[in-house]
């Protein structure tokens, strides 16, 4: 798990939801403005894929 964070991070900076899409989720006003933002389809199809390209690396290791 260590290992996938700082590959992750390295790649991105953060590994925090929050802080990767730039809105605080937690309340309902921060997710409808990353909604409106398109956060969600723009940024997270992207992180997802780097997260399992990661974890192909680590079990390829």
């Amino acid at each position: 798990m260590k290992e996938f964070l700082e590959r992750f991070k390295r790649k991105h900076k953060h590994h925090r939801c929050n802080d990767l899409v730039g809105f605080d989720r937690s309340t309902t006003e921060g997710h409808d403005k990353a909604a409106a933002a398109g956060v969600f389809k723009k940024l997270c199809p992207g992180y997802v894929k780097d997260a399992a390209n990661i974890l192909e690396e680590l079990l390829e290791e």
